[in-house]
């Protein structure tokens, strides 16, 4: 199998734990590749309350991989992928978590932009 279509698997399943970490009927994941080789997997949802006095939430998160870490990762085998895929996912909901907004506004807005690096990557592959 060549490089290309592995890492584009590798790249869809990276979107589909994304997709499933921040589930809405709205979820939107796409990925972009820039000119240095930097991937960027975002996700963005809105999710509209059935309450009428309750916020809405527009959310989006950029994970932002260096450009040998999507080619590491390809290199795993399920099992430390899925690891990987599990701390990632983790990390993300976290910092969307901490960035909630004060009561007072009347929409939820959260932008979140994580790096990930070789760093991040051996530091999933150790986790629990």
């Amino acid at each position: 199998m060549s490089g290309a279509p592995v890492r584009s698997q590798r790249i869809a399943e990276l979107e589909h734990a994304l997709a499933n970490g921040f589930p809405s009927e709205s979820t939107v994941v796409v990925h972009v590749d820039d000119a240095s080789g930097r991937l960027t997997i975002q996700v963005s949802w809105v999710r509209v309350p059935s309450d009428e006095d309750a916020r809405e939430w527009r959310c989006t998160v950029d994970l932002r991989f260096e450009p040998d870490v999507i080619t590491r990762y390809a290199s795993l085998g399920a099992a430390d992928r899925l690891r990987v895929r599990t701390v990632l996912c983790d990390h993300a909901r976290r910092a969307v978590d901490e960035r909630k907004p004060r009561v007072e506004e009347a929409a939820i807005e959260c932008n979140v932009a994580l790096d990930v690096t070789r760093a991040e990557l051996d530091a999933a592959l150790r986790a629990p």
